[in-house]
């Protein structure tokens, strides 16, 4: 089921009325920002500091990408291009 929304803004939306979306909130709240919640949609962010967190305790950048590919319909390039740039 492909429940986030990902936007070229880094911000990710993520539908909360499906069974799967509170395991996937726990797996993107990994490497991202909560910047709104409510019982239809959560909005998330993806930062430097987000993912300067996520290597900290050890999420490495193929579980961003095949996260974020698993449960959305597809990630904006500029996003694929940015996630590399901080990871390297």
């Amino acid at each position: 089921m492909k429940v986030l929304i990902i936007q070229n803004d880094f911000t990710i939306i993520l539908q909360s009325k499906f069974p799967v979306s509170q395991e996937v909130r726990d797996e993107i709240i990994q490497f991202t920002e909560i910047r709104q919640s409510s019982d239809v949609f959560s909005i998330f962010a993806i930062t430097s500091l987000s993912i300067w967190n996520a290597i900290a305790i050890g999420i490495t950048k193929d579980f961003v990408v095949q996260t974020l590919q698993k449960h959305s319909s597809g990630i904006p390039a500029n996003i694929l291009t940015q996630i590399n740039e901080w990871f390297n």
